[in-house]
């Protein structure tokens, strides 16, 4: 398993933050790699359910996502399929604005790790596409505030 981290402060109050953040219909406007969704039941809070394809290295992976946790300053999911893992996002207030911190914890499938050479590469992209994904993120809300 490997674990990518990104921290982030968006000119964006928490509420907007989280409503932008928690919504599927929303994902792949800014979390890069992310394709869907293709099928959903719910509209982010704890219980919905997404399936969709992340894409790394052109190899398309498709995942299910299940939100399990989610609050004004928090918000949980877990990732199944042929990649597994676990997103956590933390906002909290900071000024006017919000402080983001994103974990994600994650399993790349063999068909995949089968193609690198060294798996430190892998995660340098997941790494890499993180950090877009929250800079988008924060775009987005702060384009709208």
């Amino acid at each position: 398993m490997g674990t990518v981290k990104s921290d982030i402060y968006i000119d964006a109050p928490v509420d907007e933050v989280h409503n932008f953040g928690r919504d599927p219909n929303k994902w792949s406007q800014w979390y890069v790699n992310f394709r869907g969704p293709e099928k959903m039941t719910g509209d982010g809070a704890a219980g919905t359910i997404v399936e969709g394809e992340y894409t790394l290295m052109g190899v398309h992976i498709p995942v299910r996502i299940e939100v399990i946790e989610d609050t004004r300053n928090h918000w949980e999911s877990r990732i199944t399929g042929a990649m597994e893992g676990e997103m956590n996002v933390t906002m909290v207030p900071d000024g006017s604005g919000s402080h983001v911190e994103f974990r994600w914890t994650y399993a790349l499938p063999s068909e995949l790790l089968s193609k690198l050479v060294d798996s430190r590469f892998a995660e340098k992209m997941m790494e890499r596409a993180l950090v877009h994904t929250m800079e988008n993120w924060k775009m987005m809300c702060e384009m709208k505030h």
